[in-house]
């Protein structure tokens, strides 16, 4: 994976993007995804805030499915806050170097954020990584979470 930063220059980045929590209001994740450029499904991959009659407001959803086209869909959640589990929270890495064989997957959204695994068709987590080179683990949520 190319394009790394220092520290403190990938926090500024994802400051820059408009948020101090990239799960705020106007978080870098939280917006319309391709895959290589073309829209996709919110089948093949659909990433949303929490729900808010939950508390779960400050928490990201990412469902995908992957391989492409395989219908194994997965969840990942962003939780660094604890409000869904306080597993998910410690499993959470805001700053993360992610293994040099990660596989980019060609999903990313227009600010240029893109999304990336590790090898292997059964990842326990999901990198997301900001144009300047910031780069998130999301872990699994295994059973899958939801909000009644």
């Amino acid at each position: 994976m190319g394009g790394r930063r220092g520290v403190a220059g990938a926090l500024v980045a994802l400051a820059a993007l408009g948020t101090g929590a990239c799960g705020g209001a106007n978080s870098p994740f939280v917006a319309s995804w391709t895959r290589d450029g073309v829209p996709v499904d919110r089948d093949e991959l659909d990433l949303y805030r929490g729900e808010g009659h939950c508390d779960w407001e400050s928490a990201l959803f990412l469902h995908v499915s992957w391989p492409p086209g395989s219908g194994a869909r997965r969840q990942f959640v962003r939780d660094p806050d604890g409000v869904v589990s306080p597993a998910l929270a410690a499993a959470f890495d805001g700053d993360v170097s992610p293994p040099d064989d990660t596989v980019d997957t060609g999903f990313g959204t227009e600010d240029g954020v893109r999304l990336e695994l590790p090898p292997g068709d059964d990842p326990s987590e999901v990198y997301l990584v900001a144009p300047a080179g910031a780069v998130e683990a999301w872990p699994l949520a295994e059973p899958p979470v939801g909000c009644d």
